[in-house]
């Protein structure tokens, strides 16, 4: 059951909402459904989690944000050995 959006946000130290909207005033944003949104640009910073079925559309928000001002991405993926490193 889901509670109604609202209640309670604002004292929560780490939100799980459906929706990118800092109702606790957060500065960072994990989106780990896979599907980019323009509203994670926002944020401070913008964690985007994805598996192999959206790499596609993930590769297409990677490039979109080529040329954007004030974006710096970065790309991590794992290794062989399960070990995270910086890939771009």
């Amino acid at each position: 059951m889901r509670r109604p959006t609202g209640e309670g946000d604002a004292a929560q130290p780490i939100l799980i909402a459906e929706q990118p909207v800092a109702a606790n005033t957060a500065r960072n944003i994990a989106i780990a459904d896979g599907l980019w949104r323009e509203e994670a640009l926002g944020f401070d910073r913008a964690f985007h989690f994805f598996d192999e079925d959206r790499i596609g559309a993930a590769r297409v928000a990677w490039k979109a944000l080529t040329d954007r001002p004030g974006i710096e991405r970065r790309y991590w993926k794992q290794n062989d050995n399960g070990r995270w490193e910086q890939a771009a």
